[in-house]
């Protein structure tokens, strides 16, 4: 019997992105995308950010990047990278789009510093649920 996944959309080989605790695996990614996510959008709420919209999303980009960098780099390949950076990646991903949405509802979404962020999220999404589709069906082929 496998394991019960618990914030984890990883499945076999997969596991290895994942904490493992009591039983249970947590994606090391989304452990740190999802609370970074809310903090950012919980302390925004209540605190302006203390940074200039040119230096936000400066930070923006670079967190973004960094943080898809590390997402494509590791697809398909399941040796390559640790857990702990995988987390930090989800860290600053979440940043970047807790930042985007709260930045989006005080000014809308079609501000630069929320557009760019949450559209570039989406069309990486889009690439690698398109990519796990392929492999699923590649896997499928190879089976039968």
């Amino acid at each position: 019997m496998t394991s019960p996944l618990w914030l984890s959309h990883h499945r076999g080989e997969g596991l290895s992105r994942c904490w493992s605790c009591c039983g249970l695996h947590v994606c090391a990614r989304c452990s740190g995308l999802f609370p970074a996510l809310l903090a950012v959008m919980v302390v925004e709420a209540r605190w302006p950010a203390p940074l200039s919209r040119r230096a936000a999303l400066a930070l923006e980009v670079l967190l973004l990047v960094a943080g898809l960098w590390d997402v494509l780099r590791t697809q398909g390949a399941l040796s390559i990278g640790k857990n702990w950076g995988r987390w930090l990646s989800g860290v600053g991903l979440g940043v970047v789009l807790g930042h985007a949405a709260t930045v989006g509802h005080a000014r809308g979404y079609a501000d630069p510093e929320a557009l760019f962020p949450l559209l570039t999220a989406a069309l990486a999404t889009l690439w690698v649920w398109d990519a796990e589709r392929l492999r699923r069906r590649e896997d499928s082929a190879a089976s039968s």
